[in-house]
């Protein structure tokens, strides 16, 4: 299983029309939505996170395949899931992390969110599948 710890935070950057801020702890745009709840409205977001590099048995993480963002309209109850490759969403950081993997900083924008109060969380997830647990949840209004 992959490890989510203390390095694995997620964090949302809101995109208005004026400037960025952030919410969040932790340290573009690529893909598609499964549509649904987010389907007809013009509200994004930007949520970032730092790249997992270790398995749960302290390993390194060599079999990255992608993330998973849930949100939804109530806490912790994630009606809309996109399904991301790591391809294009992470950057490197030029940080050494484990053996020689190197840390990476991912950024997805999730688009047509209708007006209304926003959760988000993510789950990372190998080539053979297994998930890790849920990162720390955030959330915003639209």
């Amino acid at each position: 299983m992959i490890k989510i710890g203390h390095q694995y935070c997620l964090t949302i950057i809101l995109l208005i029309l004026i400037p960025l801020f952030t919410i969040g702890g932790c340290a573009s745009e690529d893909g598609g939505s499964s549509g649904g709840g987010g389907e007809g409205g013009n509200g994004s977001i930007t949520l970032a996170w730092d790249a997992p590099t270790t398995n749960e048995d302290e390993t390194c993480l060599q079999d990255l395949k992608g993330y998973r963002i849930y949100y939804g309209i109530s806490s912790e109850n994630y009606s809309e899931t996109i399904d991301i490759d790591v391809g294009n969403i992470c950057k490197d950081t030029g940080e050494q992390g484990c053996d020689t993997i190197n840390k990476k900083t991912c950024t997805y924008t999730v688009q047509g969110l209708k007006p209304g109060t926003w959760y988000f969380a993510v789950k990372a997830y190998d080539t053979s599948e297994n998930e890790s647990g849920y990162s720390n949840e955030v959330s915003t209004d639209i």
